[in-house]
This record gives structure tokens, sequence and C-alpha cells, in this order.
């Protein structure tokens, strides 16, 4: 009688154990497919909204179902930046960590593999098709941005030992694809439309994926391609020069004087861009998600000057480009030095109210 109540027990257990880890129901799954493209065709849509966090905060599916799910939703669907407007928040924010995992543990999987698909589809063709289909190249950006979310981003709960197999897949791209997504490839927009924003996207997931060491410098600049100039500047500070390949020698010269002038305290931005390289005037842009710090300048040395002060200082004309790059380097001093720091931090605000509106008193 007890070997048959021990048995008991454990059928009993194991049918909890099978029904804890419910598949997802026809109505739940109909329900998503329905409201998840409302969300993504049209934004923020309340009843949509409501209705999705009912199924999504069930945190009895697994991220087996949920990864099932997605796979047959981006079949159907194209991924937008609506959808992800929404996504975002029950997959890093809303509802317990158990299920933030599972919404993440499926989508490690699905982007990697969308991503990799795209390439071998479109391969050579890659850019013509980016600059002709809104569709792909809007889902393709989507899938590119919330790897490296799940890759770099503070919220991710994926663990490393799958995060470095998604960190091999991104080496490989970078290594099969030379032409498109190594650094000193020619992916001018104009001629290779958005190559070199998704060859950025790849590089900075690579970039923010590990600590910048000399070793791991030397890796990467081998891997990704960093030669001349922007090779000196990355080994000397540590700065990743993100401009499409196209600011002129005296500008990459600048940078690296004026970067000799900061102590490496002071500052811990890897990124030093220029968006407007990587898009022409009749491009829509797309977003490059990255996750240490950076600073963006525009224009080159030489091409408009400007005069940054105020109106009770007598004005003068500098270099607009050299005066970005001086003024928002400047600006990533407080978050890498002085926020961080409490002493100076209060220092600053009591700075700051003892100027107040008075001129002169910057």
């Amino acid at each position: 009688m007890v070997q048959k109540n021990k048995i008991l027990v454990l059928l009993i257990g194991l049918f909890l154990a099978v029904n804890l880890q419910a598949s997802l129901s026809t109505a739940d799954r109909d329900s998503l497919m329905k409201h998840l493209k409302i969300l993504s065709d049209q934004g923020w849509v309340e009843e949509s909204k409501n209705l999705c966090n009912n199924i999504m905060g069930n945190s009895n599916y697994s991220w087996q179902e949920w990864q099932e799910f997605f796979e047959d939703y981006y079949e159907k669907h194209p991924a937008t930046q609506n959808l992800w407007g929404y996504l975002g928040y029950p997959t890093y924010y809303w509802f317990s960590d158990d299920l933030h995992y599972n919404l993440q543990r499926a989508h490690i999987e699905i982007f990697p593999n969308k991503i990799d698909s795209i390439f071998t589809k479109y391969d050579v063709y890659l850019a013509t098709s980016l600059g002709s289909e809104e569709d792909l190249r809007k889902s393709l950006f989507v899938y590119l941005r919330q790897t490296a979310r799940l890759l770099n981003g503070s919220r991710s709960l994926i663990e490393k030992s799958i995060k470095d197999s998604v960190i091999n897949s991104v080496e490989e791209w970078v290594t099969n694809y030379p032409d498109f997504f190594k650094k000193d490839s020619e992916t001018q927009p104009k001629k290779l439309p958005y190559v070199g924003a998704v060859r950025w996207q790849l590089h900075s997931m690579l970039l923010d994926y590990s600590e910048l060491t000399d070793e791991r410098k030397d890796y990467l600049q081998s891997l990704l391609g960093i030669k001349g100039q922007y090779q000196e500047i990355f080994n000397k500070h540590s700065l990743y020069i993100a401009d499409n390949n196209l600011m002129s020698e005296q500008d990459l010269h600048f940078i690296d004087t004026l970067m000799v002038l900061i102590p490496d305290i002071l500052t811990s931005h890897i990124y030093l861009s220029n968006r407007g390289y990587y898009f022409s005037d009749s491009q829509e842009e797309e977003n490059v998600s990255k996750y240490s710090g950076g600073i963006n300048t525009f224009a080159t040395i030489g091409g408009y000057r400007e005069n940054p002060y105020p109106a009770d200082i007598s004005s003068d004309y500098i270099d607009g480009f050299s005066v970005v790059v001086a003024h928002e380097t400047n600006h990533r001093v407080d978050p890498d030095y002085i926020y961080i720091n409490e002493k100076l931090n209060s220092r600053r605000k009591q700075l700051v109210e003892q100027a107040g509106y008075v001129d002169k008193q910057y």
C-alpha cells in the first residue's frame, strides 16, 4: 500500500509539472496574432496592449512555447519598431523575471537565425534589397537591435554560454561577408545603401560584449579590419570611429590629438560617430543600438564655422567640427567621472547653483 501511494504521488507530481508548462492555447495564440499585428501596424493601442498583457503575463508558458509562437509570427508578419515598442515591456520590465527570461530565451535563437537567413538569401545583393525592400530592411534592423539588446543590455537574463554562441555567429558574419562587414570595406550609402549601418551594428555587438583589454583590442582590430589611422586611435584611446570610412585624415588627426590631451580616467566612451556618413539624403535613417558610451559629431574640419558663445561674450568664430567633438567629449566627463563620485558631483551642483543666471558666470 505504501508503495502504491508513492507511485500515485509521483504520477500526480509528473502531471502537475507537465501542466505547469502548458501549451499556448489556440485562443491565446489567435488573440496574440491579431493584437500584436495591430500594435505593430498602429502603434500603442490600449485595448490590444491589455489583451496581449493578459496572455503575455502567463508565466506557465515555457520559453519553448514562446519560441514556437514567435517563429510563426515572424514568418507571417514583418518585425517592426512599433511591435517592440510594446514587446520590450513584457520582455524586460513588466511581470516577473521568470517571464522575462522565457521571452528573452525564445528570441535569442530566433533573431540570429533570422539575420543569418537574410544574409544567406540575399548574399551579394544585400545592399540592393535593403535599398528597395522596406519591410526587409526594417525587419533586419529590428532583429539586429534586439539581438544587441539581448547580448549587451543591462536587463538581459540570457546565460553567457548562449550569448557566446551568438557572438560566434556575429564573428562569422563579419568573416563570411568581408566586402560588407570589414571596417575597411567601401560601403558609401549611395552605392551600398544601409550596409554600413548594418556593419556598425555588428561591430558594436562585439565591442560592447567584453572589456577592451589590449588582448581584446588586438583580436578585434584583426577580425574587424581596423587599419591605418582608425587602428592607431583604437589602440591608443580604445575609441572606435564609426564614420563609414568617410572622415578625412585631418578629422582623424584632430580626434587623436584631442584625446591625447584628455586623461583616460575622465572618460570611458568607446564610440565617436558621424551618423551623417551612413545615410544619403533620400534614405530613411535606421538606429544602431550600442551599450557603451559614445558621442556623435557632424560635418568635417573646414566644413563650417560657428560662434558658440552666448550674447554676453565677445563673439569669435571657430571650426564647427572641432568644437562639436570637444563639446560632446566633455559631456562624457559628467557620467563617466563626475556623477559617479559623490564629492565631485556635489561640488558640480554647488558651482551650477552659484552661477545662477548671472552673465559670464558659466
